[in-house]
């Protein structure tokens, strides 16, 4: 379910979805990120290593967007993948999947597999 700010307050977690520019080139990268109420500004950038490095380098160049927030990490993943494709940011931006990240590892059977591992070890 989408949720309007008032009703990601009222949560004890949800899910963003957000978009990073650069105001340089006009590029952007879609992400998902779960927050945890009271944990709002926890300092936490993207997910993607090539990214993050620009971010680091050049703080002033990148804004910040919350394109939605989700009560699931399904519906974010979903979400991710549509403002993905409406922004076009695989072809000219910097998400290197059309897909998104696969926050939560629905989609994606091989990152399941590896996170039972680590937790047998």
């Amino acid at each position: 379910m989408r949720l309007t700010k008032l009703q990601a307050k009222t949560k004890r977690k949800y899910y963003i979805v957000y978009k990073l520019t650069n105001s340089q080139d006009k590029k952007s990268y879609i992400g998902a990120h779960k927050i945890i109420f009271g944990r709002e500004n926890d300092g936490y950038i993207c997910s993607s290593k090539l990214v993050f490095a620009l971010v680091k380098k050049n703080p002033e160049l990148f804004s910040k967007t919350i394109l939605a927030r989700y009560s699931t990490a399904r519906e974010a993943d979903r979400a991710e993948k549509r403002f993905i494709s409406q922004y076009d940011t695989y072809k000219h931006g910097y998400n290197r999947s059309r897909d998104g990240g696969h926050y939560t590892c629905y989609g994606n059977k091989k990152y399941g597999k590896i996170k039972m591992k680590r937790r047998k070890t």
